[in-house]
């Protein structure tokens, strides 16, 4: 087994990594939730615009303006489909992420398991000699009451 100190510092560094990688993660749903609600918004603005370019053909807008409200409405459609892309992209950071931290968790806790085998080896051996100097104090007064025994 290893030395408590090697052990210890395994332990603390697989602890490090962990934190390390929680911060990662955190920063990668605050990106995530942060892409979610731009689509949100983007999505409500195209839909705000559609109806007011609805209303403003209904009301008679020129042709001209007709057309450039089109224009603007697709580069909106662009703008969503790249936030989907981007949100796409941050859905699987979060999940990297995730396995990174659960990675590191599962090391710390195999080091801590390992760790505790080794208190317990270890608690045994000191068990074990302990009842091995009970057993030779017993076998010595045995002996030294026997030996009185004979003498008297």
């Amino acid at each position: 087994m290893m030395k408590r100190s090697t052990l210890t510092t395994l332990i603390e560094l697989a602890g490090d990594d962990k934190s390390k990688a929680a911060e990662l993660l955190a920063l990668a749903v605050s990106d995530q939730r942060r892409a979610e609600a731009t689509l949100g918004t983007l999505v409500d603005y195209l839909s705000g615009y559609r109806q007011a370019m609805q209303n403003k053909a209904s009301a008679g807008a020129t042709a001209i303006e007709l057309k450039n409200q089109q224009a603007f409405l697709g580069q909106l459609d662009q703008l969503i489909e790249k936030q989907k892309r981007l949100i796409t992209a941050s859905n699987s950071k979060v999940e990297a992420c995730q396995d990174e931290w659960r990675g590191h968790f599962r090391r710390e806790k195999s080091y801590d398991l390992l760790d505790k085998r080794r208190q317990a080896a270890e608690s045994a051996r000191q068990l074990k000699q302990e009842q091995k100097l009970l057993d030779e104090h017993a076998a010595r007064q045995h002996r030294g009451n026997h030996h009185q025994n004979d003498h008297s």
